[in-house]
């Protein structure tokens, strides 16, 4: 397993960072350190005397290879690999995260005006809608770095069950306690024997023992996620979520961005 972990050094980078290294240490897993570093040039095609022409660079660069340095060195029992960008956050994770085959992104929640645990930052947005990676979001410290209890909701179509397979391989390495859940809200009902032949399905599929096949009747399906996150003390949820042209009683990408910063524990999100 490959973890790609993107890192501004930032209070919530750590968090994403701890989260990272104890899922390292469970699946024997590599960590891909990142960060970006937006060059007025581009940097790799300059000479090593031109550089000295971009002074603020350069430095940037080089502190970030000290900060990266370090943590490798910290955590000397954990494969490390180190790489930088020199374009825009968000625009250089996608692209090295697929590049180096993760299965995994880390990476706190927040914008690229800094940091915010109230919300989910445009940068962490852009990141969401852009990659194909399945990703992880750490927008607070979240209380436990190794979830147990994790809530799957999806509309649970062909589509997102095909999904759900990979959702179960990425995740078995922290044998977690998995619990399904369709939200059922006016502007995309669902007859209930309907749902629960989709859900029982699913559930089958990944090995989910159908009391673990949740319908939750809410007005909104963002209030609902949180509500029932809420009452059956969630560690986590993970979003098959889509495109926005493809919704019709699934989760598209607003519907995720928007959930992830109701919840208080961290977010999964896999595309369908």
């Amino acid at each position: 397993m490959k973890i790609f972990l993107p890192t501004d050094f930032s209070k919530q980078s750590g968090y994403a960072e701890q989260v990272a290294v104890a899922f390292a240490k469970m699946a024997n897993a590599e960590i891909h350190l990142f960060h970006s570093v937006k060059t007025p040039v581009d940097w790799k095609k300059i000479s090593t005397k031109d550089e000295n022409k971009y002074p603020e660079a350069k430095k940037q660069i080089s502190d970030a290879k000290v900060e990266m340095d370090a943590f490798a060195t910290k955590h000397k029992e954990i494969k490390v690999t180190r790489d930088i960008g020199y374009n825009l956050a968000h625009e250089d994770i996608p692209m090295f995260a697929e590049k180096e085959k993760a299965d995994l992104i880390i990476m706190g929640g927040h914008g690229e005006s800094g940091y915010d645990e109230e919300h989910l930052g445009s940068h962490s947005r852009k990141v969401l809608r852009n990659t194909r990676v399945p990703l992880l979001l750490i927008r607070k410290k979240p209380a436990k770095t190794l979830p147990l209890k994790i809530i799957v909701t999806s509309d649970f179509d062909e589509k997102s069950v095909k999904e759900l397979r990979k959702v179960a391989d990425t995740l078995s390495f922290l044998k977690p306690d998995l619990h399904l859940l369709f939200v059922n809200s006016p502007l995309h009902f669902q007859n209930s024997d309907e749902t629960e032949k989709q859900l029982h399905k699913a559930a089958k599929l990944i090995g989910v023992a159908p009391s673990h096949c949740h319908i939750f009747n809410y007005r909104f399906i963002e209030d609902g996620i949180e509500r029932f996150c809420e009452l059956k003390k969630a560690d986590a949820v993970v979003f098959i979520s889509k495109s926005k042209k493809s919704f019709l009683g699934g989760l598209n990408y607003s519907y995720t961005e928007n959930t992830a910063e109701m919840v208080d524990v961290p977010v999964f999100v896999f595309k369908a």
